[in-house]
């Protein structure tokens, strides 16, 4: 009985954390790119709907709300690791949740700090 090996599991909170900052980071870039690549399509073609601010607006909104997910995720679980109700496994997958969350969110910041202030005319 003494030779069982017991083996920590990772917690539910810190893999969700991990993949929610992972899958924010997949989305603001996707929605990048598709600027990026895709601005000259999108102007002629698909400007002229409706419903493409709609559209637009649901996926920043969606990538706003996976980037602050993992950030408020990550700080509970790792709360409660500082707290010693659970074990130590699994805080690299919360740090790394929390810090991909802050810098998708100061990169949000900035780009919208650009925008509203028209710098961008500015260097070009």
């Amino acid at each position: 009985m003494g030779t069982e090996v017991y083996y920590e599991k990772y917690r539910k909170l810190s893999i969700i954390s991990l993949l929610t900052g992972i899958v924010a980071v997949i989305f603001c870039s996707l929605y990048f790119l598709i600027w990026a690549l895709f601005d000259d399509f999108l102007t002629s073609f698909v400007a002229g709907y409706r419903f493409m601010p709609y559209v637009m607006f649901s996926y920043v909104c969606i990538g706003a709300c996976l980037t602050i997910a993992a950030v408020v995720i990550g700080s509970i679980d790792l709360n409660n690791i500082k707290a010693g109700t659970y074990s130590r496994k699994g805080k690299g997958f919360d740090m790394t949740g929390i810090i991909i969350g802050y810098i998708l969110i100061l990169f949000g910041f900035s780009l919208w700090f650009v925008d509203f202030f028209d710098f961008v005319n500015i260097i070009s």
